[in-house]
């Protein structure tokens, strides 16, 4: 079993000051058999059974000794995809996705719990959405969050989103004390959820229809149980809200799969008709981010039975290729 969460340290001053630290629980691994042969001392006692010499080859350690635990944690635990359970450094998306030198510090969980950042937050304010999306890392927080008592307010950061806060000073000052439980939930989830499926696409099929095909989450991908495939009808093709905003139901269809499967049709849909479709990724403990939403466009009724190969050559006017051969 593992686990990790922050413990706070508080001086009772004026201002108050307090420092963050991770605390991580895990349970080291058994060492095998031979690797308990292998550290044995010479010295070690042993009992014999009735008939047997005491020679190391016929001696056996006594039931006290089998039963008893020998652990070692000389090997980094990892999920059954290879991915460390406990992962709290997001330089690799940080550069990927352009977060300037001097808010990298940022980008290691640690560095914000201890202080240790190397730069103030007002500094970095034009690269914290990116940092931010980083830190989610795919992973849908907002659960966690909202268990937490976290408001929606300032449930930005368990979406993996980052919105400055320029209206009022009164709503920066409610969230500061969510920040806290808003990092814990990242480092909870970072072991137990799956990222988000990768390379979501959308094809039209016929007027009521769309296929939407894509892969498996790059992290904790075996955890996971079902995908759910989201579209949403668009009130138009440059606005992305609900057509009925008063029903948001007859705007959403929703399918699940199961996790074996890495493609879907989604029916029953309006014909020439804009929707966005987004896919995320399900195990026993939540879920992942959607992905990246893709927007498609149901075709148009009776286009299907119109369309013509591309491969077929047009019969060109009888003038035409008249004047063609006398040329």
């Amino acid at each position: 079993m593992n686990d990790s969460d922050v413990y706070v340290c508080e001086v009772n001053s004026d201002p108050i000051v307090r420092s963050f630290h991770p605390l991580t629980v895990r349970q080291p691994k058994k060492k095998t058999a031979s690797s308990r042969n292998a550290t044995e001392s010479p010295n070690t006692s042993t009992t014999s059974l009735p008939g047997q010499s005491t020679s190391p080859e016929t001696s056996v350690t006594s039931e006290e000794d089998d039963s008893s635990d020998m652990y070692t944690d000389s090997e980094e635990e990892v999920s059954q995809d290879g991915v460390p359970l406990v992962t709290h450094d997001f330089t690799d998306c940080c550069h990927a996705n352009n977060v300037s030198e001097g808010c990298m510090g940022f980008c290691v969980l640690h560095n914000i719990l201890d202080g240790s950042a190397g730069a103030e937050p007002e500094q970095c304010e034009r690269d914290f959405p990116n940092i931010v999306r980083c830190m989610a890392d795919g992973r849908n927080h907002v659960p966690c969050c909202v268990e937490k008592g976290i408001p929606d307010l300032c449930q930005d950061m368990c979406r993996g989103e980052y919105t400055p806060f320029t209206d009022l000073l009164k709503s920066r000052v409610s969230c500061v004390q969510h920040t806290l439980p808003g990092l814990q939930c990242i480092l909870d989830n970072i072991q137990r959820l799956p990222s988000e499926p990768q390379s979501v696409s959308v094809e039209p099929l016929t007027e009521r229809s769309l296929q939407v095909s894509w892969q498996a989450p790059e992290k904790l991908a075996g955890t996971v149980k079902y995908y759910q495939i989201n579209a949403t009808r668009l009130h138009a093709f440059d606005q992305d809200t609900l057509a009925n905003a008063t029903d948001a139901k007859d705007g959403l269809v929703t399918l699940q799969v199961s996790a074996d499967q890495t493609t879907a049709v989604l029916s029953n849909l309006t014909p020439f008709t804009m929707y966005t479709v987004t896919v995320s990724a399900h195990n026993d403990h939540g879920s992942s981010l959607p992905s990246m939403r893709i927007r498609a466009l149901t075709l148009e009724g009776g286009v299907v039975s119109k369309q013509t190969s591309v491969a077929v050559v047009p019969v060109l006017p009888a003038m035409y290729v008249r004047a063609t051969k006398t040329l």
